[in-house]
């Protein structure tokens, strides 16, 4: 058996109404367990979607034993779909014995998200900060990766209600209507004004999406900086500028994380 490690991330330009985006790995990890079966996989799971892939395109001619334990909310907009695919499919090379390399990976995850249905931009740059750790910037509909980097591992809290948004339903939304105010994102975030580029992010995303200003409110309270929506959502994020301190469960919060920059990328583990 192998363990894979992966973390999420935030988002610091949200790709729907462009197609560049970017994100910020942050961290809160994602473990999948994985072993040759000689067991059928589950067709209709979206684990069994990223099994057929797999196979499809690299023949891996096996049956897999896959297991999941992950500390990333689902649907909260931290990337849990972009590190379930990458542990999952850096597992099954793993076991394979299929290498390639970074750039064809990404390539293989990125279609592979699509054809599961739990994207519609490939999300390159949810993956690739993932993958690698640290801050991407990536052309999604190219395919390339524009820059990345490893910046300050900067402590920050997150809070989220019940709500789930899945990033396939966004296609739902009149991107276009805004697509002219995403124009400065990417010069702020190549000039390092990656937090600017954050908050503005969140505003233009959380007008098409809905807002949650009570939890914003109460997360400034809490960090002493400021609160901006994580992509489509719901999750809400702060930059800790203060010591954090939780004295009540905020209202409305199903949850709250307190964690870090991550610069640290996909890895095995010990079992």
């Amino acid at each position: 058996m192998i363990r894979c490690r992966v973390n999420g991330a935030i988002s610091v330009i949200s790709a729907f109404a462009t197609g560049i985006g970017s994100s910020l790995a942050i961290d809160l990890p994602l473990y999948v367990d994985a072993d040759a079966s000689s067991k059928e996989y589950m067709r209709n799971s979206v684990i069994g979607k990223i099994l057929e892939s797999a196979d499809a395109e690299y023949r891996t001619g096996k049956k897999f034993k896959i297991s999941v334990h992950s500390t990333i909310p689902q649907g909260k907009g931290l990337k849990s779909s972009s590190a379930l695919v990458i542990a999952v499919l850096f597992a099954v090379f793993k076991i394979s014995g299929i290498r390639v390399d970074n750039t064809a990976f990404l390539e293989t995850c990125s279609s592979v998200s699509v054809d599961a249905g739990i994207s519609i931009t490939g999300a390159l740059d949810d993956l690739t900060a993932c993958y690698f750790g640290g801050l991407s910037l990536c052309d999604n509909r190219a395919g390339r990766i524009i820059s990345r980097h490893d910046p300050p591992e900067e402590t920050l809290a997150i809070l989220y209600p019940q709500e789930e948004r899945l990033s396939s339903s966004m296609g739902s939304h009149d991107w276009r209507s805004i697509k002219d105010k995403f124009g400065n994102l990417l010069e702020l975030v190549l000039d390092g004004n990656y937090r600017e580029a954050m908050i503005r992010n969140g505003e233009l995303v959380s007008s098409m999406t809905g807002d949650y200003p009570e939890l914003k409110k109460r997360l400034k309270q809490i960090t002493g900086g400021t609160a901006f929506q994580s992509g489509k959502g719901p999750a809400i994020v702060s930059f800790a500028e203060n010591p954090i301190v939780l004295r009540e469960y905020p209202k409305h919060a199903e949850g709250f994380i307190v964690t870090r920059v991550s610069n640290k990328g996909v890895e095995v583990v010990p079992v």
